[in-house]
């Protein structure tokens, strides 16, 4: 199996230090890296080409085509060359076990087409453990309810960074696209490949994700309801047939429904506590 590591660039001089630690950690069994920046917002592709030329796994792809972040992803899918492919944000740091036990874990499922680690959520200097921590998952496989309920729950994120077969989500049609104004088109991706084939957890690796002021998750916004309206849309688009496809979609509409029910209780209760302190 032959593994592509790709790191969509975009204002990435911060973190050239560390893009460079990443690759340099990579395991033999990654066989190609593909660097890009699309957006060329400052030098951070001419710098990590000159201090990664003695890698020749490393490409760096660098010219100005303003496409959005997901658009970004989904052209290093379609580039890459490996059986497996995995993204790597330029402020996130990947544990040297990650990419060899996450291929471990797809080969002894053979029918799945995405293994994830532990998400560990940290501060910017890559250290400091931030107050919140992402929500622990069982190991092993995880299919069909259990996939729709953790990605109802917001939880997809966490399969999103992990090691999936290129080929077969591309053949499938699985593709990082919008659906609407809604922004977690990483969630929705996520869900659509756990629906198909299934997720496997593998805890005993892990990733640390940088919080801090730039995240591009920052800057998505969203009303109560519409992550559950977008999984339900995924359903409908890739969900099983028949009745079961039928109950997932139920479960996805009562989860919308419970989500905007509890935005109005505490709107109404909010509205009472102030009238009641005038």
């Amino acid at each position: 199996m032959t593994v592509t590591v790709a790191v969509p660039l975009h204002r990435s001089r911060r973190w050239v230090d560390n893009v460079v630690a990443n690759v340099d950690r990579l395991p033999a069994e990654v066989t190609e890296v593909l660097i890009s920046d699309r957006t060329l917002e400052d030098d951070a592709a001419e710098l990590l080409t000159a201090r990664l030329a003695h890698d020749e796994r490393v490409t760096v792809l660098a010219r100005h085509e303003g496409l959005t972040w997901f658009e970004h992803y989904q052209d290093l899918v379609e580039r890459a060359t490996g059986d497996l492919c995995t993204w790597l944000p330029h402020d996130d740091d990947l544990d040297a076990s990650w990419i060899p036990r996450l291929g471990a874990a797809l080969a002894a499922e053979p029918t799945a087409w995405l293994a994830f680690g532990r998400v560990v959520g940290v501060r910017a200097d890559g250290v400091t453990a931030t107050s919140w921590q992402p929500r622990s998952i069982r190991p092993g496989l995880l299919e069909g309810v259990e996939v729709l309920d953790l990605a109802l729950a917001q939880q997809a994120w966490q399969p999103f960074h992990g090691l999936f077969r290129r080929r077969e989500v591309l053949a499938a049609g699985i593709r990082m696209e919008s659906m609407g104004a809604y922004p977690g088109v990483d969630m929705t991706w996520a869900l659509a490949v756990g629906l198909r084939s299934g997720w496997v957890s593998v805890p005993t690796t892990s990733m640390r994700k940088r919080y801090h002021d730039t995240n591009t998750h920052t800057t998505f916004r969203q009303a109560p309801g519409d992550h559950q309206r977008a999984a339900l849309e995924v359903v409908r688009r890739v969900g099983p047939p028949g009745l079961q496809g039928v109950r997932m979609q139920l479960r996805a509409r009562r989860a919308t429904l419970r989500v905007v029910a509890r935005h109005q209780v505490r709107r109404v209760r909010g509205g009472v506590a102030r009238r009641i302190g005038r």
